[in-house]
This record gives structure tokens, sequence and C-alpha cells, in this order.
């Protein structure tokens, strides 16, 4: 069970380069677990078209990396170096949106 997430929202910079910003998005994800220890895992949800009512959500994409440490500051900083030292690619495919950090709560299952 992972101790934290991090959220990221984003969509392609435009509609017809949703290909380009799948396919980087896919290699940049993997450079980002490869280059922060303490995030081992992200899977990435795309918006439903499928909704109960109107929503007003103003990124389609969300991807959410799985935070194993305790120390989310040190996570945080040690990713921001990563962007810095340039080891994660950057691309004019992405509109990126909000970062937010979400701490562990409870579990409820009826497992």
């Amino acid at each position: 069970m992972p101790r934290a997430i991090m959220v990221t929202y984003s969509d392609p910079a435009d509609p017809s380069r949703e290909e380009e910003y799948r396919a980087w998005y896919d290699r940049h994800i993997k450079e980002a677990l490869e280059a922060v220890p303490g995030m081992p895992r992200a899977v990435r949800y795309k918006l439903s078209a499928k909704q109960g009512h109107p929503v007003n959500e103003p990124f389609r994409h969300m991807t959410i990396y799985e935070i194993d440490t305790d120390d989310v500051d040190e996570l945080h900083r040690k990713l921001s170096e990563a962007w810095e030292q340039n080891r994660l690619s950057r691309s004019d495919v992405i509109t990126a949106g909000p970062v937010v950090y979400w701490d562990f709560d409870s579990e409820i299952s009826i497992l």
C-alpha cells in the first residue's frame, strides 16, 4: 500500500497530437520512476465520456504516482533535481496542469 500518491493532470497541447502526447508521456513516466527512488509505480487515467452528470473538469488526463516514502518533501526535492538536471524529458506536446500530493488516510474494503 503506498504511503502517499502524487496526482498530475495534463492534456495534449493540441487534440490532433493525442498519439504523440501519449507516446511522450509513456517515456516520461518511465524516466520519472527510474530517476526518483520511492516512486515505484504510476497509473494513467483518461476522463470517461460516460458520466452520470455533467462534468466541468479542466483536464482530461490524470496520472497517479505511488509514493513509498515517509519523506514526501525529499521525494519532491529529488524530482525537482531530476528536472533541473534534464533527466526528465520535456515536450511541447503537453499542457501540464496541477501536481497534487495526497497522504494515505484509510482503506475501506469489503474483501
